[in-house]
């Protein structure tokens, strides 16, 4: 039977069927000749025995055993037909497991002789089965390949063995090939290991043509003996031999293995990444270099900056630190690099002083809001060191050298709070001065530029709010002085318009009339016109 196919069932006979009667009569003999035993173990093994005797197999039924062992007296070993009945079936499964691991034997004997029947012929991936039942018909009639070909019962049998002889076979040909290609495309990697990213593939092709040309498909070869590929069969039957020397395996040459030129660009590419890789990797190593020198010469600095604190001060600038410095080893070697220059690192060192300077001068005035302590402009250094002594504990008071920028803080703050409110006290009487002037140009009745003085007209401006909201009457006099003034200044420039008006006329005949009429016009209305436009000028002025 073949491995894995359906079981082959085995024919037998039928036992004959006895004569109508017959089964009663002999039975009724046999319970008088029925064997006794001892134990039931006993009465079963002589039931299997029996069964056995009689050749019942395991696809027989109960009623076709029946016929077959009813007159066998060890029919009756067991008493019960129920107990029959149980050890019928346990030998029917016993026979039946018996009998499928001799048709598996079977199976794995017919595969393994016709497996050798195929490794004697020349078979490879594309042949096919009809080519083999050609071969095996024109071996000899005794040979043992074609009895092993006959033993297979069936074509599909046959066909389904050989087509799991071919799969085999591809499967171990292809691990082999893998493996093989692995182990040239290491070997062409590992050439390339010390490859430069400037390399250029038509130079690396030739060199690897030159090196590894015996890695190349048959169909690529340069020799043109070998461009052509070798017959297959003969190919697989010489791979399958197992005593061929190390000599003519390596004369063989598989016609489907070997390398293309893709694996050598591939090999190539993966060599350059490599190469970029590793410059990459060298670059950032420098570069990391760099920075580590840059970030120590940067320490060494702030560790000169460091020696001159009692130097340094908050109010210090570079061109007074600058002398000092410039023919350190430690400021040379800071020049030119990138991060931090040394004046930028300088100005950070005196914003931390100004830092610290900030928060002990705001704790500072934290304490006086507290007391009720004010600095003035003339406050001196000695009182707010009092201060300090007196209402401050030991861990808040600044240091001496602080202290004395925080005093020049303090009394410049203090200045400039006093300036500002000196400025606003000026803004404050500009503005009440200024609503004075326009006071004095509304009043009524107008000043007139020509009678009105201070001392006559002193009454009613006593009665105007602006003037009590100065109260100050020297100020308030030569504002109305500059009014009176600038009055007096707009009458002149009206008198000196009017007197001029007529020359800048033309004195064409087309225009006497015109002239004329305008004259009328303006004695009609009594100089009205003039006069409004006088106050418009004056209320322009204003």
């Amino acid at each position: 039977m073949p491995m894995g196919g359906p079981p082959v069932p085995r024919f037998r006979p039928p036992p004959p069927v006895p004569p109508a009667g017959a089964l009663e009569a002999a039975s009724k003999s046999a319970k008088i000749q029925r064997p006794e035993y001892r134990t039931l173990e006993e009465a079963e093994r002589a039931f299997a025995g029996m069964l056995k005797l009689h050749n019942v197999g395991g696809d027989w039924t109960w009623e076709q055993t029946l016929r077959a062992v009813v007159n066998d007296p060890d029919y009756r070993a067991l008493k019960t037909l129920a107990e029959r009945k149980d050890a019928f079936h346990r030998y029917i499964e016993e026979t039946r497991e018996i009998e499928s691991e001799r048709r598996k034997q079977l199976a794995k004997k017919r595969r393994d002789d016709f497996f050798a029947l195929l490794d004697s012929f020349p078979v490879c991936e594309v042949t096919r089965f009809r080519k083999v039942s050609h071969l095996v018909l024109g071996l000899q009639q005794d040979d043992a390949n074609k009895n092993a070909f006959a033993a297979v019962p069936t074509d599909e049998e046959k066909i389904r063995l050989f087509n799991a002889y071919v799969d085999e076979m591809s499967h171990d040909l292809k691990v082999e090939r893998r493996k093989l290609r692995g182990e040239q495309i290491k070997a062409v990697e590992e050439s390339l290991i010390g490859l430069k990213v400037n390399a250029r593939w038509p130079d690396v092709k030739s060199k690897l043509l030159e090196e590894f040309g015996q890695f190349l498909m048959p169909i690529l070869s340069t020799n043109k003996e070998e461009r052509m590929p070798m017959n297959q069969p003969a190919f697989y039957r010489l791979l399958k031999q197992e005593n061929t020397g190390k000599d003519s395996m390596g004369e063989l040459k598989d016609p489907e293995g070997g390398l293309s030129l893709l694996d050598f660009m591939d090999a190539f590419d993966i060599a350059i990444k490599r190469a970029e890789k590793r410059d990459a990797d060298q670059k950032q190593r420098d570069k990391e270099c760099v920075q580590t020198q840059e970030r120590q010469n940067r320490d060494m600095f702030r560790q000169l900056l460091s020696e001159y604190n009692d130097k340094i001060t908050p109010e210090s600038t570079w061109t007074e630190f600058y002398p000092l410095v410039k023919a350190d080893k430690r400021y040379i070697a800071m020049l030119g690099q990138a991060g931090s220059s040394p004046l930028e690192l300088f100005w950070d060192k005196v914003e931390l002083l100004n830092e610290d300077i900030y928060h002990e001068r705001r704790a500072l005035e934290s304490v006086m809001r507290t007391k009720g302590f004010r600095v003035n402009p003339d406050t001196q250094l000695s009182e707010i060191q009092g201060f300090v002594e007196e209402a401050c504990r030991e861990s808040e008071r600044p240091s001496s050298q602080n202290l004395e920028f925080i005093y020049q803080q303090l009394v410049a703050r203090a200045r400039r709070r006093k300036e500002e409110e000196e400025e606003r006290l000026t803004r404050q009487r500009n503005r009440l001065l200024d609503d004075f002037r326009y006071a004095l140009y509304d009043i009524e009745p107008e000043l007139d530029p020509e009678k009105s003085t201070w001392e006559i007209e002193l009454p009613r401006i006593r009665r105007l709010p602006e003037y009590r909201d100065i109260n100050d009457e020297d100020s308030c006099k030569k504002v109305f002085e500059l009014v009176i003034e600038r009055q007096r200044e707009h009458a002149d420039q009206k008198r000196r318009r009017r007197e001029n008006e007529p020359r800048k006329r033309p004195l064409t005949p087309d225009h006497d009339d015109v002239a004329s009429t305008r004259k009328r016009k303006d004695e009609h209305d009594g100089g009205s016109n003039l006069n409004e436009y006088s106050s418009e000028l004056e209320e322009g002025e204003m």
